[in-house]
């Protein structure tokens, strides 16, 4: 239901950035070697999934500087009702890649310190922290995996079984498996919120 959307948005989006890899000022005599990242648009597309299946009842916030106690935190989406109060904290990765070894620990460390604070500010607004809050990692697929994710030791979805990249895409490679994307709908949906 929400797959054919979040993967069109993906590829659009793809298809954008090598056009402007290749397209510096319309000067064919510079070009990108590297394209510009993805991470961006993956972020963009997870939070307009979450969006699409809240039905647009929440609010989110891509890439927020959250002040916690002096220190700046800076998860990747944070989901939030009318009231302000923080109901979910989503980090986004591509794929795994060379992940830090500590990355769930540290991930943890920084989800403890948000639910104990009792007032977040980010620019001039207050948040409060749900006392149910409710967090996981969300990967887009498979590819360049160096590690295992069961070791993540944290809530995870890998929304694409397939190691394919993003122009290639499709509803064929949808993680159907446990910690994939029907389990990440559920996750949204299963709230006590």
């Amino acid at each position: 239901m929400y797959e054919k959307s979040f993967i069109n948005y993906i590829k659009k989006e793809y298809k954008k950035l090598e056009k402007k890899k290749n397209n510096i000022a319309n000067n064919p005599n510079i070009q990108r070697y590297t394209s510009y990242p993805m991470s961006y648009i993956v972020e963009n597309a997870v939070a307009i999934l979450i969006n699409e299946i809240k039905k647009g009842k929440i609010n989110c916030i891509i890439d927020p500087q959250l002040s916690v106690d002096k220190t700046i935190y800076r998860p990747d989406i944070i989901i939030y009702d009318k009231n302000n109060v923080i109901k979910y904290i989503i980090e986004v990765k591509s794929h795994l890649g060379y992940l830090n070894k500590d990355f769930s620990k540290k991930y943890q460390e920084k989800i403890n310190k948000i639910k104990k604070a009792k007032q977040i500010s980010l620019k001039k607004t207050e948040f409060t922290i749900h006392n149910q809050l409710k967090h996981c990692l969300v990967i887009l697929m498979k590819a360049n995996s160096h590690q295992n994710e069961e070791n993540l030791n944290i809530p995870y979805f890998i929304l694409f079984e397939k190691n394919k990249w993003y122009n290639d895409l499709n509803i064929n490679f949808i993680n159907k498996n446990k910690h994939g994307f029907d389990d990440f709908i559920k996750f949204l949906n299963t709230s006590s919120h």
